[in-house]
């Protein structure tokens, strides 16, 4: 997941590895409008980058999620009544844009974030030069990459049992066997799962930054570090959070009904618990069908919690307690009422 300024090769990049790996006429693509052709077009590429996108409809995440995985599709053959066109994929797939295109945990979880950095003036190339040097030493980039696998495939068959990798993360096969290339490109055992685990520090905080409950529940959470209620009761209540501090409740997407709330909590669920805010749901005691949500911050640590634009340049200590005791009495407020600068 390639992001950076314009100008900073990003779409070269993914075309060199393109031609050194999967060569093709097409060697970055752009994202179709339907379900059959992504997968189409998945199926003819064994590496497919996705050229300068801004941003990734959820359909698309879902299903590129399912495409590094590993997964089956399939759909009515032509001229029939019950025959089958069966796709089976399994793809490394890429893709670049100014900002990161994901948003969605699942697949942030999926991949690494790079970030290109601005070329200067002087070091800048002409295309027919850089693909020039690429052929010429494309044979000895491509003879490494397979004498690597080489003795990849050689230490695993020879160090059957060995446990690389103590905790595994979300990709756990594929970290495993990063883990391995690393170790036969010389590097120290560890190397590589401790670059991982900086990456996947990266991918929560794009998930939190990039979610408006996400930012409201930080914030609420560390004026009530373990609350009980139902969705309805949080949903008011991060009402109250949000206007407080700039948050725009009015956009697609912040939750408009406590159904719709509970359903982003559970999509946030894991995310949320790598920042020391842990979410379970139960019934409630005497009552069927009501569920009540448990909301705790594991951890002491101070937060690392944007504070309220509204405060934004206030560096006064006794300020900013005196900001979030007004806020505690507004939230605990029954029913939760508007702060007055936004009561007109």
């Amino acid at each position: 997941m390639v992001h950076g300024e314009q100008g900073t090769a990003k779409s070269m990049l993914e075309e060199l590895l393109v031609m050194l790996i999967d060569p093709t006429l097409t060697r970055t693509l752009t994202i179709p409008r339907s379900t059959e052709e992504l997968i189409r077009e998945l199926s003819h590429h064994a590496l497919a980058y996705y050229d300068n996108l801004s941003i990734i409809p959820g359909w698309v995440s879902d299903l590129l999620c399912r495409a590094v995985t590993g997964s089956g599709f399939s759909k009515r053959k032509l001229y029939t009544d019950n025959g089958d066109i069966i796709y089976v994929l399994q793809r490394a797939i890429g893709f670049n844009g100014i900002n990161l295109a994901a948003t969605r945990a699942d697949l942030l979880s999926r991949g690494l974030i790079i970030q290109t950095e601005s070329i200067p003036k002087g070091s800048r190339r002409k295309m027919r030069d850089i693909w020039k040097v690429f052929d010429d030493i494309k044979p000895q980039l491509l003879g490494y990459i397979l004498d690597t696998l080489v003795k990849v495939l050689k230490w695993k068959k020879d160090n059957q049992g060995v446990e690389l990798v103590k905790e595994f993360p979300r990709m756990a096969d594929w970290a495993e066997w990063c883990e391995i290339i690393a170790l036969c490109m010389g590097e120290k055992e560890g190397a590589f799962m401790e670059a991982y685990s900086g990456n996947i520090n990266l991918q929560t905080q794009e998930v939190i930054e990039g979610s408006d409950v996400a930012i409201a529940l930080q914030i609420f959470i560390d004026l009530f570090p373990d609350w009980t209620g139902s969705a309805t009761e949080l949903l008011e209540k991060l009402q109250v959070v949000a206007i407080s501090n700039n948050i725009d409740t009015k956009n697609r997407g912040w939750p408009k009904t406590a159904n719709r709330l509970s359903r982003t909590l559970k999509i946030l669920q894991q995310t949320l618990r790598e920042v020391d805010i842990e979410i379970t749901w139960d019934h409630e005691p005497n009552r069927k069908r009501a569920r009540i949500l448990k909301i705790k911050k594991l951890s002491s640590a101070s937060s690392n919690r944007p504070q309220a634009q509204n405060h934004a340049q206030n560096d006064s200590a006794d300020d900013t307690d005196d900001t979030d005791d007004t806020l505690k009495e507004l939230v605990q407020s029954d029913p939760p009422k508007r702060p007055p600068a936004y009561e007109t």
